[in-house]
């Protein structure tokens, strides 16, 4: 969590205007919710009251042979129906898929139980998994910090932001720390620094 998937695809989203990025919550669980997601970047694709199953046969004759790729994001709140349904489009289409998602996801479609029996169809078909690193790079905090904070911080105050992004919370943390601190170094006409960001922790961690 925090390390930026969310963003990632943003960016990818931007480049390939083609790709399909939907985002799993608790409320998608079921067959049709995933269905009406995935439809709805699809003109003239409609559920139209008719059964998950003509619902999921028009997205296939939309998407077969288009070379398209879906994302779902936030995938762990998908339910393993919900999972099998992309797995059918996947099959028909030819289309690409990427699941994104916390880490136990995975662990569970690998987890040797019976009930990683149920995933076997899917994860049989995982071509390419990829971690993002826990090892958080202070290149990777820097860029992030230059782009909120374009005149520059003291080197201690930006070893501090980098503590931050490799504990709990990681990027996602420290970006809302330093955003907090800029509005109220900007409220008070001064600059970000190591006290402030400190403070500014304390008052959110209170």
């Amino acid at each position: 969590s925090g390390l930026g998937k969310t963003e990632f695809l943003k960016e990818m989203k931007r480049r390939d205007r083609e790709m399909i990025v939907v985002s799993g919550d608790p409320t998608t669980r079921s067959l049709g919710a995933i269905l009406l997601l995935i439809s709805k970047p699809l003109p003239g694709v409609y559920s139209r009251a008719c059964t998950n199953t003509a619902f999921m046969l028009n997205i296939i004759d939309y998407l077969r042979g288009s070379g398209r790729l879906l994302v779902v994001d936030e995938a762990h709140f998908l339910s393993w129906e919900s999972f099998e349904t992309v797995r059918k489009i996947y099959d028909a289409t030819g289309i690409g898929v990427v699941f994104v998602g916390q880490p136990r996801l995975y662990d569970e479609m690998r987890g040797g139980s019976r009930k990683s029996l149920l995933w076997d169809q899917i994860f049989s078909r995982v071509g390419l998994r990829c971690h993002f690193k826990n090892d958080i790079q202070m290149a990777d905090v820097e860029m992030i910090v230059n782009r909120f904070y374009p005149s520059g911080i003291c080197k201690k105050s930006m070893e501090y932001l980098h503590s931050k992004a490799s504990g709990p919370g990681k990027f996602r943390a420290m970006v809302k720390l330093l955003q907090r601190a800029q509005r109220l170094a900007e409220a008070e006409h001064t600059k970000v620094t190591l006290p402030l960001l400190q403070q500014v922790n304390k008052l959110l961690m209170a």
